[in-house]
């Protein structure tokens, strides 16, 4: 498992990554963090190839502080896959 910080605006998001191919992106409900997805990405680290596993803290959760700007969810998480893919 590989861990990322991705700047996003004015935000840095913790990420984890796994695998490398197709990105299968896992959020986080809203009283947790990426923490909750950890079983699942080392499942698909050890039995899919073809896919790139990522988790990320969405702003203001976990490892990822909130930013007083102007953002998207949507914007975030395109940056955080973009990142992801960085060394594929």
């Amino acid at each position: 498992m590989k861990s990322l910080v991705v700047q996003s605006g004015a935000a840095e998001l913790a990420a984890d990554v796994v695998g490398a191919g197709v990105p299968v992106v896992f959020l986080h409900a809203g009283v947790a963090d990426r923490r909750m997805w950890r079983d699942q990405l080392a499942a698909l680290e050890t039995t899919a190839s073809g896919y790139r596993g990522v988790a990320y803290d969405r702003r203001g959760f976990g490892d990822s502080l909130h930013a007083d700007d102007s953002y998207s969810q949507v914007g975030d998480l395109w940056n955080v896959v973009d990142a992801s893919t960085t060394g594929e």
